[in-house]
């Protein structure tokens, strides 16, 4: 059974706050970001510590808003996230990862070739887009080094598990569309969140897409949770690993 049809949610979001709700924090990471990159990078700091660091306040202010809005301290959220979860049985669960994953896998390679031809036609910085051995480096190699390790650190485990809790355990959760158009909806507000990567605007809807299908049919934040830190520590650490094979 559908969680949608196993749960409604009584205190549903309006769609103006819904969307207010998905996008704030990605307009709090993007403008500060976009602000404060080109100054540090020419004081030295690489472009992925400033986003690092970003990205960890962000997570912050993400877990902000439930505490300020659901009147609860921050060591009770993840419980409240709990007792809306469906069960799963532990085969079932590991088969939903792993077929949600190829699932993913498959369908941000198709759509990695409309990123690349958008990419074609825009005029970034080079600092704005992540694709090179220049965005972690530093002529302070202590400094390349802590970069990479918060880069791997926050990216690959703190941001999509608060991700995951803002996003689905708590906004999904509260959609005022409670069908699987408001799974897709929410995919779509969190690629928008995504706006710091938006030349990635393709493929970033494809694994949002695959984490909002996913909790809405089954209701379980453990498995986006796995989900995403999954996808998430396999990119982000062959980018750490090809990064420190250079530093050595």
């Amino acid at each position: 059974m559908e969680k949608s049809d196993e749960r409604k949610n009584s205190n549903q979001h309006k769609l103006i706050e819904s969307i207010v709700l998905h996008l704030l924090p990605g307009l709090f990471l993007f403008s500060t970001f976009i602000s404060l990159t080109p100054v540090l990078q020419a004081s030295g700091i690489p472009p992925i510590l400033t986003f690092s660091v970003l990205a960890l306040i962000t997570c912050g202010l993400e877990l902000g808003i439930i505490c300020t809005r659901e009147s609860i301290p921050l060591t009770k959220i993840w419980g409240s996230v709990l007792k809306q979860d469906l069960k799963l049985p532990k085969l079932k669960f590991v088969g939903l990862v792993l077929g949600f994953l190829l699932i993913g896998t498959i369908l941000i390679s198709v759509l990695s070739f409309f990123d690349k031809e958008l990419l074609k036609h825009l005029h970034l910085p080079e600092w704005f887009v992540f694709d090179g051995l220049e965005d972690f480096t530093s002529s302070n190699k202590a400094i390349s080094y802590i970069t990479v390790f918060l880069f791997l650190v926050i990216t690959a485990f703190i941001v999509p598990i608060i991700e995951e809790i803002y996003f689905r355990g708590y906004l999904l959760q509260h959609m005022p569309i409670q069908s699987i158009y408001g799974a897709i909806l929410n995919a779509f507000l969190f690629t928008i969140y995504h706006a710091y990567s938006f030349y990635s605007f393709f493929g970033i809807f494809g694994s949002s897409l695959v984490l909002a299908i996913a909790y809405w049919k089954y209701g379980n934040i453990k498995l986006v949770l796995s989900l995403h830190v999954t996808s998430n520590i396999l990119t982000k650490s062959s980018i750490a690993f090809m990064v420190l094979r250079a530093l050595v």
